[in-house]
C-alpha cells in the first residue's frame, strides 16, 4: 500500500513556556492585528457613531447581530500627493522716495486751492497724481472719499429736480388736446443739466435721444474747456438746475403747445427752435427751456438748430448776471458759429463749421449792398431788435409791408452777419482778430464793468479810417474767402483747439 499522505490539517501544539525568537515575532503580530480590530470596530460600532434615540430592543439586535456584513477593503491608491506650493506673499511696495513725497505736496497744495471750484475735474487729476506718488496720503484719500459721497447726493438731487421740472411741463401739456409730452428719464448719454421730454407722437424716441445726448454733452464740454482753458470764463455748476429739452415732431405740434403755456413763447414766424427762460414756477429748478422740433428737414439741419439752442443755455450759464442780455449780433452770431458742427463717423464733433445757407444769405446781402459794415452790426441794440422781432412775430402790428420787410431783412442780417464776423474774426488772416473777439466775448459775460461802450474799441477802429480799413477787410473775406470754405479748398478754424 502506499504510504499515507500526510495530513494537511495542522496538529495542535501546546504553546511552550519560553517561546523562541521567531515565534515571539509572530505573538507581536497576532497582537497587533487585535489592536488594530477594535480600533477599527470601535470607530465602526463605537458610541461617537451613534444616534441619539431610543434604544434598540434586545430581539432587534439578536436579529442584527446574526445579520452577516460585507467587508469592504480599503482602496489602495499609489498616486502620489504633490506637496501644496506656499503661497508667496507679494512684495512689499517701496516707500515713497523724498522727491515723491515733496511732489506730493505741492500737488496737493494745488489741490487745496481747487477745492470750491464748480468743475472738478482738475481736483481730481491732482489727487489721484498724489495719491499715485503717495499712497498713504491721508489728506488725500480723505478728500476723494469725501468728493465721491458729494457727487452721489448730487446725482440724486439732480435727478429729483429733473423729475419735478419734467411734471410741470407734463402738465401742462394736458392743457392741449392731442398733445401729451413724455419724459424720457435718467439714462447715462443724457449728462446734466439736460433732461429730454419728447412729444409723444415721436416714434422711437430714444433712438434720437441717443443722438441729441451725446451732442448736447459734446458741445458743453468743448464751450466750457475752451474758454476756461483761454481764461475767459469761471466755471459754473451742471448739476445745480436744470435744462429741459422738449421735443416736437413738427412746428404744428410746438405751436398747439405754445397757444396753451405758461410762458410767453415766440412763434414759429420768428425762429425754427427756441432758448427762453423758464417761467417762475420753474424756475427755482430750471434756469431755461430748449424747444425744438424736426419737420421734414435733414439731420444736419435739426442738430444745428438743436446745438444753437444749446449754446444760447450756455452763455446764459456762463454769465455773471443771468438776467443780463447780450448785443444782439453776439447773442444770435455766437449761437450760430459755436452751434455749427461737423460729426465724424466716430461720433466726435468738430465746431465752428461752415455754414452754407449763411453764406447763400451773404452773397443775397453783398448782391444788394445790404451788407452792414462792423460799426453798424455793433450799433444794432437790443431795444431795436426787440422792436423788429415783435413785428414778425405779429405781437406789434406793423404800419405798413415796407416796415415789416424792413424788421426781416434786420433779423436776417443780424443772424447771418453776426456769424460772418465771428467767423471772420477766427479765420481771417490766421485768427487777426480772435484774441480781440474773445476779449470781448468775456467782458460781455462776465465783466460787465469793463464792456468798452464802442465795441469798434476792442478792434482798434474808432477812427473813420480804421474803421473804413476794417469794413473793407471784412467785405473782402465774405466775397471772395467764405466761398472757399463753403466750396472746401479752405478749413475753418477749430476754435476748440489749443492755439
Amino acid at each position: 500500500m502506499p504510504a499515507p499522505k500526510p495530513s494537511s490539517r495542522r496538529r495542535r501544539v501546546n504553546r511552550p513556556s519560553a517561546p523562541t525568537p521567531s515565534a515571539r515575532g509572530k505573538w507581536i503580530a497576532i497582537v497587533g492585528l487585535s489592536l488594530a480590530a477594535v480600533v477599527v470596530a470601535f470607530q465602526l460600532f463605537g458610541p461617537g457613531t451613534a444616534k441619539a434615540g431610543p434604544t434598540t430592543p434586545p430581539q432587534q439586535a439578536r436579529e442584527q447581530s446574526q445579520t452577516p456584513r460585507t467587508r469592504v477593503e480599503p482602496v489602495k491608491t499609489t498616486q502620489l500627493v504633490e506637496p501644496v506650493p506656499a503661497i508667496k506673499a507679494p512684495d512689499p511696495e517701496p516707500a515713497p522716495s523724498e522727491a515723491d513725497r515733496h511732489e506730493a505736496e505741492q500737488l496737493w497744495k494745488k489741490a487745496e486751492s481747487l477745492i470750491d471750484n464748480e468743475d472738478r475735474t482738475e481736483l481730481w487729476q491732482l489727487i489721484h497724481r498724489v495719491l499715485e506718488l503717495v499712497p498713504d496720503h491721508a489728506e488725500a484719500k480723505d478728500l476723494a472719499k469725501q468728493l465721491k459721497e458729494e457727487e452721489e447726493r448730487a446725482k440724486t438731487l439732480f435727478s429729483r429736480r429733473a423729475k419735478s421740472v419734467a411734471m410741470h411741463f407734463v402738465h401742462e401739456a394736458t392743457k392741449v388736446p392731442g398733445l401729451e409730452l413724455v419724459p424720457l428719464g435718467d439714462k447715462p448719454y443724457v449728462t446734466p443739466p439736460y433732461h429730454l421730454i419728447f412729444d409723444a407722437a415721436i416714434q422711437q424716441p430714444e433712438r434720437l435721444a441717443r443722438r441729441i445726448g451725446p451732442a448736447l454733452t459734446a458741445i458743453r464740454k468743448a464751450f466750457r474747456v475752451t474758454y476756461k482753458r483761454e481764461g475767459l470764463l469761471a466755471d459754473w455748476d451742471d448739476e445745480a438746475s436744470v435744462a429741459p429739452v422738449i421735443v416736437f415732431k413738427n412746428s404744428k405740434r410746438y405751436e398747439m403747445y405754445r397757444k396753451e403755456s405758461d410762458i410767453q413763447l415766440p412763434s414759429t414766424n420768428l425762429a425754427a427752435a427756441f432758448y427762453v427762460p423758464a417761467n417762475l414756477t420753474v424756475s427755482a429748478r430750471a434756469h431755461g427751456v430748449l424747444f425744438v422740433w424736426q419737420d421734414d428737414e435733414n439731420d444736419h439741419l435739426f442738430m444745428h438748430k438743436l446745438l444753437h439752442e444749446a449754446t444760447h443755455e450756455l452763455m446764459h450759464s456762463a454769465r455773471a448776471d443771468a438776467n443780463g442780455s447780450l448785443p444782439p449780433w453776439l447773442e444770435e452770431g455766437f449761437a450760430d458759429y459755436f452751434g455749427s458742427h461737423d460729426r465724424n463717423n466716430d461720433g466726435n464733433y468738430r465746431f465752428g463749421a461752415v455754414l452754407p445757407f449763411r453764406i447763400a444769405e451773404l452773397k443775397f446781402l453783398l448782391d444788394r449792398s445790404h451788407l452792414l459794415t462792423p460799426r453798424e452790426l455793433f450799433a444794432l441794440d437790443n431795444d431795436k431788435f426787440s422792436k423788429y422781432k415783435g413785428l414778425v412775430d405779429g405781437r406789434t402790428k406793423a404800419a405798413s409791408p415796407g416796415e415789416l420787410r424792413e424788421a426781416r431783412l434786420m433779423i436776417a442780417r443780424t443772424y447771418a452777419q453776426g456769424w460772418a464776423w465771428i467767423f471772420f474774426c477766427y479765420n481771417y488772416d490766421r485768427g487777426r482778430y480772435r484774441k480781440q473777439f474773445e476779449q470781448l466775448l468775456v467782458d460781455q459775460l462776465v465783466n460787465p464793468i469793463l464792456r468798452k461802450d464802442d465795441m469798434s474799441e476792442y478792434f482798434d477802429a474808432t477812427t473813420d479810417a480804421s474803421a473804413r480799413k476794417l469794413a473793407e477787410e471784412y467785405f473782402r473775406f465774405c466775397r471772395h474767402e467764405l466761398p472757399r470754405y463753403d466750396r472746401g479748398t479752405l478749413s475753418a478754424v477749430d476754435p476748440t483747439a489749443e492755439r
